[in-house]
């Protein structure tokens, strides 16, 4: 009775192992190398609110060239978001695509109903890393923290920095 119990916890704790080590997961605990604060992203435009059970964003992020790391613009726009959506949404790239940068994605996880509640606004660039002859993707984050009317007042000052960290890479 006992083995069952125990080969089934086992592969539970393997797969969420394994499934946390994407470059998809929104756990910015996972980076593999420490924020640099001489990097920054500047996020203008933003703004975020829900309505009547759904949400919406707008961000356009962008961020200059440091050293192999492009240069991009990426305005980023969802409609209908579920509250509390952890979604990773594509981005239009702007600038940047002749740089090797393959994809910028967001989402913005508001809760509305519990407006206390901490959050967070996660950004997310893929380039083809130069370094590795372009055969490695290496995936940046971004991230804002903050409440529901954390974000409500960042749409209204409509601009802020976040400073960024290497996420992972991909071969």
């Amino acid at each position: 009775m006992l083995s069952p119990i125990l080969t089934t916890l086992t592969l539970l704790l393997f797969s969420l192992f394994f499934t946390t080590a994407t470059p998809t997961d929104p756990d910015p605990d996972l980076a593999l190398d420490t924020r640099q604060a001489d990097y920054t992203w500047h996020i203008s435009q933003f703004q975020a609110r829900c309505a009547n059970g759904v949400c919406h964003y707008q961000i356009v992020v962008e961020a200059g060239r440091r050293g192999e790391i492009p240069g991009f613009m990426a305005t980023c726009v969802a409609d209908n978001v579920p509250r509390a959506s952890k979604e990773f949404r594509n981005c239009s790239v702007n600038r940047g695509n002749l740089e090797g940068v393959q994809s910028v994605k967001a989402f913005v996880e508001l809760r509305p109903r519990r407006p206390n509640v901490e959050t967070r606004m996660v950004v997310e660039m893929g380039y083809n890393d130069r370094a590795s002859g372009g055969s490695t993707v290496t995936y940046w984050r971004g991230r804002q923290t903050g409440t529901y009317q954390t974000f409500r007042d960042l749409s209204q000052a409509g601009s802020f920095d976040v400073v960024p960290f290497r996420y992972a890479a991909v071969a």
